[in-house]
């Protein structure tokens, strides 16, 4: 079944090389209504255990298509939509990704209502005050970065007094993460002991939709003499089910600091995780509170290369209660938890070749995570890439030992029209 599966996959995109061959010239596709692209995306364990019955971990055909108009001379219309095919389940799916209005009816006031993807703070991939929702899944699997960021259907207002912004968004109905749940990804079970796939997605309980189980989100930034500074709060749930498989109340308070520094760009960013449902860190199966920091800098070195630098602390509130309750002293986590990275980018052959390194290290968890990439720009409107998402670590139950299992290499080619 598998051997077939791959097959297919070949077959799509060789059927979308042949299309894009027969494609209308660049001029032509500028009158379309719309834009987007057509992608097909290949990838596959290249160790696979035994547990795990299937190779491939992502085949699929994927046409987004992008339409923007005008409302009057004070507002605008944008939906993106994603047509996928997706060879492993065999099955289609149109997947709305954006749709929105964004009204700006005076200079200090505007409104944007709709599905829309949200992001804030200064991490490169590290969030420690944006609580906007993540799909991790397309990001282990070599879905295009964009796709880590999901959408939510909300409503941001924003305003701007005295050269200020103060963003305010509010989610009516509570938007998680799209997190480890055993499809396709395996996870480490702490019952279990080991390190299993198995989808528990029904299980999970979401909130329930009333307006008291919505999400409120705030940042309010200013520019101060060439330093951006900012503040946030959130008001809602962890973004991750409990070992209950429910979600427990969340408030966070946080700010960062963003500034050009020693020929490069530095940024610093502080949040309090604060577990409103475990306030004293009694109850193991609620997460306890955190207090989060990051500290970071990237430069260009010249010649097309780039470097960025990341160090990220989580220090785990009341961990003296968490030791006392937590049910198997095996798989506690550590008080602090510390996360470097790296990114490394370098541009060739007039920058239509791009290769790019991102890495995650853990020197307490003694595990992480490669992403290796060299994408390549064969005219302006088609670009193939290749990488990969290489997990290790020595215990299978930290963050990214558990996903050892999971590494793959993977292969993207799209057009965009």
């Amino acid at each position: 079944m598998m051997k077939k599966r791959f097959k297919t996959s070949l077959l799509l995109m060789a059927l979308v090389a042949i299309m894009l061959v027969l494609s209308p010239s660049t001029s032509k596709a500028k009158d379309l209504p719309f834009h987007g692209f057509v992608e097909q995306s290949l990838g596959g364990r290249y160790d696979t255990p035994n547990y795990i019955k299937d190779d491939l971990v992502l085949s699929e055909t994927r046409v987004q298509l992008e339409y923007w108009n005008a409302l009057g001379p004070a507002a605008e219309f944008q939906v993106k939509t994603d047509i996928v095919n997706d060879g492993i389940t065999d099955e289609a799916e149109i997947k709305l990704r954006e749709a929105y209005i964004w009204g700006y009816p005076s200079p200090n006031f505007e409104i944007k209502a709709g599905r829309q993807v949200l992001t804030w703070g200064t991490g490169d991939l590290i969030f420690i005050n944006d609580l906007f929702p993540k799909d991790y899944k397309s990001f282990f699997l070599g879905r295009d970065t964009e796709y880590l960021k999901a959408p939510s259907d909300s409503i941001k207002f924003s305003f701007f007094p005295k050269g200020s912004i103060v963003d305010v968004v509010w989610t009516p109905t509570f938007e998680p993460d799209r997190y480890l749940d055993g499809e396709r990804l395996a996870y480490f079970n702490t019952q279990a002991g080991r390190t299993i796939i198995k989808d528990f997605s029904s299980q999970v309980g979401p909130p329930e939709k009333d307006w008291g189980n919505g999400e409120l989100a705030l940042r309010v930034k200013k520019n101060y003499k060439g330093h951006e500074l900012a503040f946030y709060g959130y008001r809602g749930f962890h973004k991750q089910p409990n070992s209950k498989l429910e979600f427990s109340r969340l408030n966070t308070y946080g700010g960062s600091w963003r500034s050009n520094i020693f020929g490069g760009i530095g940024n610093f960013e502080l949040g309090y995780h604060d577990s409103v449902d475990d306030e004293d860190g009694s109850n193991p199966n609620i997460p306890n509170s955190y207090f989060k920091g990051l500290i970071g800098y990237k430069r260009d070195l010249g010649n097309d290369l780039t470097v960025g630098l990341q160090y990220n602390l989580e220090h785990m509130q009341d961990y003296d209660e968490y030791k006392a309750t937590y049910p198997n002293s095996k798989y506690m986590a550590d008080e602090n938890r510390e996360v470097t990275t790296l990114r490394l980018t370098k541009l060739l052959n007039r920058q239509t070749v791009r290769l790019g390194l991102f890495t995650y290290y853990s020197p307490t968890d003694d595990d992480g995570y490669l992403r290796p990439k060299v994408s390549y720009d064969w005219t302006d409107n088609l670009n193939v890439a290749m990488g990969g998402n290489v997990f290790f670590g020595d215990k299978e139950h930290t963050f990214f030992g558990q996903l050892e299992d999971n590494s793959n290499l993977y292969f993207r080619m799209r057009y965009s029209y």
